[in-house]
């Protein structure tokens, strides 16, 4: 009699071991120049056995790029709850997120290199709906959290109550996301070190919350 469990248990490592080589190789390489059965190799598993997991190449590159988010959100969503400031003001809250794009360029910057490959490989690839609905489960995580900081916004005043949500949250997603992401891959100019490209990921932080906080000193942190 087969032990459900145990294959439930051994389907789920090679998937993760699959997950895994298929990020180790894709950011060592563009994704493009990464074959199917490369990944196969390093994941230690059949050819047969990678495509009854991933029937294309697309659909690997996709759960890759959702197993990636999904472990920095994980980790990053821990760190917002022990650090308390979910009970501070939305402006504080907001803060608070900008600087997880900046986290992430300190300790995920493997990650955010092939997130710039991915994004260019699935949008020449024809991505549907159905195939890309995976990332979404991260992408409303942050939106959630995004609507409680709107809803706090709204009773304790300190950013403005002119701008909607989708701004407050476009803003972070977009911009923090986008140039951090340059940064990783290299398409943004170094002055001199990391620690420069850093200070100016503070700079575009502080721009962003001098926005929309309403409560701030007249260096433009808040109060």
């Amino acid at each position: 009699m087969r032990n459900k469990v145990k294959d439930a248990s051994d389907m789920a490592k090679r998937r993760a071991a699959i997950l895994d080589a298929g990020f180790e190789l894709f950011s060592q390489r563009a994704i493009e120049a990464v074959s199917m059965q490369e990944i196969a190799a390093r994941s230690g598993v059949g050819i047969a056995t990678l495509y009854r997991y991933f029937p294309t190449k697309l659909d690997l590159v996709i759960a890759v790029n959702a197993d990636q988010w999904e472990k920095a959100g994980a980790e990053i969503m821990d760190a917002v709850e022990k650090s308390g400031v979910l009970h501070r003001t939305a402006a504080e809250i907001y803060e608070y997120f900008l600087g997880c794009f900046i986290y992430l360029y300190k300790n995920h910057v493997t990650m955010l290199r092939f997130n710039y490959d991915f994004n260019h490989y699935v949008a020449n690839a024809g991505v549907t709906r159905e195939q890309f609905e995976a990332n979404s489960k991260v992408a409303k995580t942050f939106s959630d959290r995004f609507r409680a900081i709107s809803l706090c916004a709204q009773k304790d005043g300190t950013l403005r109550g002119d701008v909607s949500e989708n701004d407050l949250f476009s803003s972070a997603m977009h911009i923090m996301l986008a140039v951090s992401t340059r940064y990783a891959a290299g398409l943004i100019y170094h002055a001199s070190s990391p620690e420069d490209d850093l200070k100016e990921l503070e700079t575009l932080k502080r721009m962003i919350l001098n926005e929309y906080a309403v409560a701030k000193r007249p260096d433009g942190s808040l109060k």
